[in-house]
């Protein structure tokens, strides 16, 4: 929407918003598009990666209470090497959504939350939605729960403590719903340049994943059916978000369970019967 309105180009560079300060710890960072960041095609390396995601998530456990923004989770990828120079590859990466948050955050002169509510939430009817970490003010999620050591823990502390980019909202499933059918739909209230821009022939890229990729949305053949969805997977949280093109159905599924064997294949086995009824 930003560059749709002139604000900031995503043809741009990202050494053009942000400071030295976090792009001398990046690496290609003076090479690096906004549009590199929206498709994954950056290469700069997952927070949430086996390597770094241990101590992300032992030092939030620890500080519960204490907000954690993009810059915190930023800085446990900070000299990490990147998966490939940007544009060589694709490599999905939690880490480029950090960055277009702060990027977000120069361009508008505060947190991106605001603009959020008023530009996407307050007009899509998204009522029951907020950004966590920033708005816990105005709701509360249900817990979540991990198996660790033989023990069921609830995360539900350390979520309410956060408030990143590629994770940002508490919400409902007819919220999340109605924001993928706003983004994919014909005759949406998006304009259609930004719809363009997100969903577009020349903005899906070829990956090496069962899906291609657009700007924040996936698109897949299934079972013979065009899909556009989204999905996440969080230590305790899974969501499925999910639109059939043909039919024009939305399928959202959320669990509050993930991160275990018994969670995730009884969840992934009860998205793929939904699926099959809906493409029947």
């Amino acid at each position: 929407m930003l560059h749709h309105e002139g604000l900031l180009n995503i043809e741009d560079k990202i050494a053009n918003y942000l400071p030295n300060s976090i792009l001398d710890n990046i690496p290609y960072s003076q090479e690096i598009t906004i549009r590199q960041l929206l498709n994954h095609s950056a290469g700069v390396h997952d927070y949430l990666d086996e390597d770094t995601s241990p101590a992300w998530f032992e030092d939030g456990q620890n500080s519960i209470g204490t907000l954690k923004s993009d810059i915190d989770a930023l800085e446990y990828i900070y000299n990490k090497p990147a998966y490939f120079a940007p544009g060589e590859s694709v490599h999905y990466s939690n880490s480029h959504y950090l960055l277009a948050g702060l990027i977000l955050d120069s361009v508008l002169g505060e947190h991106h939350h605001t603009a959020l509510r008023n530009r996407v939430f307050i007009p899509l009817g998204m009522n029951n939605t907020y950004y966590s970490g920033f708005e816990n003010d105005l709701g509360e999620s249900i817990p979540g729960y991990i198996l660790l050591d033989g023990e069921m823990v609830n995360t539900k502390p350390f979520y309410a403590s956060l408030g990143v980019a590629d994770a940002p909202l508490v919400t409902t499933v007819n919220d999340l719903s109605t924001l993928l059918r706003a983004i994919v739909q014909e005759d949406s209230v998006v304009p259609e340049e930004v719809q363009e821009l997100l969903i577009g022939e020349d903005s899906i890229i070829d990956t090496p994943y069962s899906m291609d990729f657009g700007l924040g949305v996936f698109s897949e053949i299934v079972e013979g059916h065009h899909v556009y969805h989204h999905g996440g997977d969080e230590a305790g949280y899974k969501t499925m978000n999910l639109h059939i093109v043909d039919s024009n159905t939305t399928i959202t599924l959320f669990a509050n369970c993930n991160g275990y064997e018994a969670c995730v294949v009884k969840v992934d086995n009860l998205m793929q019967n939904v699926l099959a009824e809906a493409m029947q």
